[in-house]
């Protein structure tokens, strides 16, 4: 398959997330089947800060020509740069027809006839969003969120690309959307050279990216009202979201929280101590489109206690083990603590059979099939 030449259009990031891994455990499913893809953008990925490891992965690139190059957007504000990568995602030059097939995980952009593809859809962009309800935002924030709204794409199916998504609930919102179902994939967790035997766990682990959509300040409220347990919140912190972790220090600060972590821009050896050492897993963002790092968390023997919606349900079918609100949260806690050593280990294994599907391998597998499918 060596001969094949592949494309992918994706949007590199300065810290670790869940398109990141999409794109990493692809490129890795095509170089064991000697395919050297290139990456199509206007700046190259430093994989080294996305995986934390010096993993290689064999990958070439291509710049694309946009409308809105760095130097440009180096001068904008954070909010209005967000924006920018849109309008350079949907008016880029990629030269899409030099290859032979294309995965896009940049949502919008049209592929021309003749060209078979899979565009990745990650849910926002493509099908009405519930509302969070989970912040208070200031009148500049709604501002600039009418101004986005006013300005962004109105995003159309494309009869000429395949769609894959991550979760079913997704798939019927873009399907009553639009008329097409989607395929649904489970994205790939990191896998960790974890020490699972004879540690001993304890506390509370929130670890994804630290930003208001995410609400990692839910434990400083759970950590004020639970003084007799540890928590701890990590993740990456971007520069847009550093007025909001200056605001969890302060909080954490005023209510003198000492059972309370706060961990910013974790690094990867860091990050599995704390997956070894921790009994239990927060994740509170709503409506998260998937949210793998409850996978992960899973994965690494940890119990979780998510939202009840979005993706996060269809990664944890058990109701004991989602919550509505933070009343909610605090008393299945409670239940879960009330029920013996055995009943909790089985709920785990449950748990851990259930997500299995989310694999690197298997995900590597289903993706390249749907490559060899549509080049048939």
């Amino acid at each position: 398959m060596s001969h094949i030449k592949v494309g992918i259009i994706y949007a590199p990031s300065m810290s670790p997330g869940g398109i990141q891994t999409l794109v990493f455990e692809l490129v890795k499913g095509l170089n064991q089947v000697g395919i050297r893809p290139d990456l199509l953008w206007d700046w190259q990925q430093d994989w080294s800060r996305i995986t934390g490891t010096e993993e290689q992965i064999e990958v070439g690139f291509r710049r694309a020509a946009v409308p809105f190059p760095p130097f440009v957007r180096s001068m904008m504000p954070s909010w209005l740069r967000a924006r920018s990568y849109q309008i350079n995602g949907q008016y880029a030059d990629y030269r899409i027809r030099e290859y032979d097939f294309i995965y896009n995980f940049q949502n919008g952009i049209r592929m021309p006839p003749g060209i078979p593809n899979v565009c990745w859809i990650n849910g926002p962009y493509c099908i009405p969003w519930p509302p969070t309800g989970a912040i208070n935002k200031s009148r500049i924030q709604k501002a600039r969120e009418w101004l986005s709204r006013k300005t962004s794409f109105h995003f159309k199916a494309d009869m000429n690309s395949v769609y894959v998504t991550h979760t079913e609930w997704i798939a019927n919102a873009f399907q009553e959307q639009h008329g097409i179902k989607p395929i649904v994939i489970w994205p790939p967790a990191r896998s960790r050279p974890l020490s699972l035997e004879g540690n001993s766990r304890k506390g509370f682990l929130f670890f994804s990216r630290i930003a208001p959509c995410k609400r990692p300040d839910i434990l400083i409220d759970l950590a004020e009202m639970l003084p007799n347990d540890c928590f701890t919140i990590a993740g990456a912190v971007n520069p847009e979201d550093q007025s909001f972790m200056n605001m969890l220090w302060e909080r954490k600060t005023k209510k003198k929280l000492d059972n309370l972590l706060i961990l910013e821009n974790p690094s990867e050896p860091l990050v599995i101590d704390l997956l070894q050492c921790h009994k239990y897993f927060i994740f509170s963002s709503v409506w998260e489109p998937f949210g793998i790092v409850t996978v992960e968390a899973i994965q690494a023997g940890l119990i979780p206690f998510v939202h009840d919606s979005g993706g996060q349900v269809e990664i944890v079918p058990f109701n004991q083990l989602r919550f509505t609100n933070q009343e909610d949260l605090i008393q299945k806690i409670h239940l879960f603590r009330e029920s013996s050593i055995q009943e909790q280990q089985e709920l785990l294994s449950l748990l851990q059979n259930h997500i299995a599907r989310g694999s690197s391998q298997n995900y590597r597998r289903e993706m390249l099939n749907l490559m060899n499918t549509l080049m048939k």
